[in-house]
């Protein structure tokens, strides 16, 4: 009854993964093996009968187990988990990029990839920001000038896109392309199908694309404690309405980097304000590296939905090599 019971869990958590029946054949069988040799294993002409018993029974669980795990991690590489979605529309989402520039095409290329992953995962519940740990004024000035100019970026290219999905390509002039990218058109533009074309052009697109250009923002943080995590530390704590310093204040622990307790996190600016207090559901952290791929975010939302008894989500890494790289 035992070993009954161990092969319906086996076969639940196997089937919730998307385990092929091989693989269930394959734990029986090696599972059966493992009795036999625990069996093989003891030394019956000099060992009492109850004494081996309890030791086949031991080893047969600690090699079953061994087995059991290896063959579900195994099956959960090669096949990819079939993990239930949900509705996750209904929570929100943060890209958090940390910048610690040297350069000013440093910077540049952070954004670039910041604007590439927002784009590629835009709905009205994801935002991004770039916490920057700059501290002088003139490069801090910089990334703002570069914010501004992929916010610009971000603005044309929805005002473009909305004009051709509503039909009205030619009121962007010029060669305006009327290609709608067809992740933007589901969790965008579709939301406005009942809609006036006429009426969404001239009331609505130019307001929805003004915020969607809001949500691409830099913020700089006014300690350099714990380089990048505590920068994502601080950006947490924004994100709950907390605005003032009330970590990393021990100065025996944390000596010169340590800063005064009650002291703004972040220097003043609008995108501070509008982030204090958003309290997203979640953030995830990325890096100048890390590429998103596109409506990977919305479906992480969508995975995180359907376990809210899980507080964090997990995604997967692959090496990405492109032509050119090195």
């Amino acid at each position: 009854k035992g070993s009954q019971k161990v092969d319906a869990k086996a076969l639940q958590k196997a089937e919730r993964q998307g385990c092929p029946e091989i693989y269930l054949l394959l734990l029986k069988a090696l599972g059966t093996a493992a009795v036999v040799l625990s069996i093989y294993n003891v030394s019956w002409s000099r060992s009492r009968l109850s004494l081996g018993i309890v030791a086949v029974a031991v080893q047969a669980i600690l090699y079953y187990s061994a087995v059991q795990r290896s063959l579900l991690a195994l099956a959960a590489l090669i096949v990819p988990p079939k993990l239930p979605r949900g509705e996750g529309s209904e929570l929100s989402l943060l890209l958090s990029y940390q910048l610690s520039a040297s350069s000013h095409q440093a910077v540049v290329v952070a954004l670039s990839g910041m604007y590439e992953a927002f784009m590629s995962n835009l709905a009205t519940n994801v935002s991004t920001v770039m916490v920057s740990s700059t501290r002088n004024p003139s490069k801090q000035l910089s990334e703002l000038l570069q914010r501004d100019h992929f916010r610009e970026c971000i603005y044309k290219e929805l005002y473009r896109e909305g004009l051709a999905w509503a039909g009205m390509a030619g009121l962007a002039g010029g060669q305006a392309s009327d290609h709608v990218d067809p992740l933007r058109r589901e969790q965008l533009w579709s939301k406005f199908e009942n809609m006036d074309r006429e009426l969404f052009v001239h009331s609505h697109l130019k307001g929805i694309c003004r915020g969607f250009a809001r949500e691409f923002r830099v913020i700089h943080r006014r300690s350099n404690v714990l380089g990048e995590c505590g920068q994502f530390e601080d950006l947490l704590l924004l994100s709950a309405g907390k605005d003032k310093a009330s970590t990393f204040c021990c100065k025996e622990t944390y000596g010169k980097a340590a800063r005064c307790h009650g002291e703004p996190l972040f220097e003043r600016g609008e995108d501070v304000d509008e982030l204090r207090g958003r309290r997203f559901d979640y953030s995830l952290r990325l890096g100048h590296d890390i590429k998103l791929p596109p409506g990977s975010a919305i479906e992480l939302l969508s995975i995180a939905a359907a376990h809210p008894d899980c507080g964090a989500v997990q995604p997967g890494l692959t090496k990405s090599c492109e032509l050119g790289d090195s």
